[in-house]
């Protein structure tokens, strides 16, 4: 699965069946890897760039374990998890605000599922 952000000029970023991440420059068709996950983790859908270009978000998921949303660079470094609430066992489906400033997650505790607003 592949997205990219005609907007912003970001490369395209594509979803390795859930054990990665790459880059994908539109115009060469170069592709760079730019997260392997390990292999008791995998990344769970809604990868999305920002608006602007220079960072993505992701859901990281360990076996046995939460899935959490994560933010890294365009090049995939300063990757951290963002907001993760202790209790929480699913945190997923990142969608940025039109200034970049904010995320939209969905979260899960206790088998209820809540919208949060992520201020980065």
């Amino acid at each position: 699965m592949c997205q990219s952000s005609s907007d912003s000029g970001a490369p395209g970023l594509c979803q390795s069946l859930g054990r990665g991440l790459s880059s994908l420059d539109l115009e060469t068709g170069d592709v760079r890897s730019i997260l392997v996950a390990a292999p008791n983790m995998g990344v769970f859908g809604g990868v999305t760039w920002s608006p602007s270009g220079d960072r993505y978000a992701y859901a990281l998921a360990r076996e046995g374990s939460e899935i959490q949303v994560h933010v890294a660079d365009a090049d995939g470094s300063n990757d951290h998890v963002v907001a993760h609430q202790p209790g929480a066992t699913f945190e997923a489906w990142p969608l940025w605000s039109p200034s970049g400033r904010y995320l939209l997650i969905e979260r899960r505790i206790d088998q209820a599922a809540v919208p949060v607003v992520v201020d980065l």
